[in-house]
């Protein structure tokens, strides 16, 4: 029996493949601007680099001058003026500000903290004593812990941006002690600053 080689079918180029994915987004681009105005090309703007290789050759389709267009399109599309919104600070319901460091308390009934370990899984009873239990610790309102991060939430969409850690023995003022130490990321609605 003859063994067969195979060939693997025809490709184009990475080049040509390349340049034509790039040459659509250029043309989708010039389109959006010759519609709608420079302004909303500068939103899009070259987000991701079209960057061609060629053997050692590089070409940016970014530059005006692999475009060989001239300058005016790129200084109308790339300089528009930026406002930077300043972050506002995150606060409770009392309006008191949540700074690193600062002690809080649980305010809302029904937080459950999943990732505590076996041992501190549980709930505390009437007497403010720990019962172990679920599968998840049920956090009263009034255990009190450390915030160690705030989250900018303009660079991070944080939807829990505050990390607090729950440490046993400590804070100890309304009679509720964490079964072992861990941290958690909670909503500003769910701690108030003390």
């Amino acid at each position: 029996m003859m063994k067969v080689k195979r060939r693997a079918p025809a490709r184009p180029s990475t080049f040509f493949t390349l340049w034509n994915a790039s040459l659509v987004k250029y043309l989708i681009l010039l389109l959006c601007t010759k519609t709608l105005g420079t302004t909303t090309v500068s939103a899009f703007q070259f987000t991701t680099s079209f960057v061609v290789r060629a053997g050692s050759r590089t070409a940016s389709f970014a530059s005006p001058t692999a475009l060989h267009m001239d300058s005016e399109f790129f200084t109308d599309a790339t300089e528009t003026p930026e406002t930077v919104a300043e972050t506002p600070e995150l606060k409770d319901k009392n309006e008191k500000v949540f700074e690193k460091g600062a002690l809080v308390r649980v305010c809302v009934e029904g937080v459950k903290a999943f990732q505590v370990p076996k041992k501190g899984q549980g709930t505390f009873d009437a007497d403010k004593n720990f019962v172990l239990g679920e599968k998840f610790l049920l956090l009263p309102v009034g255990m009190r812990g450390t915030i160690t991060k705030i989250y900018n939430q303009d660079e991070v969409s944080a939807n829990f941006p505050v990390q607090v850690k729950f440490q046993p023995g400590t804070n100890l003022e309304e009679g509720y002690d964490a079964p072992v130490a861990f941290m958690m990321h909670m909503e500003t609605y769910e701690i108030e600053v003390i």
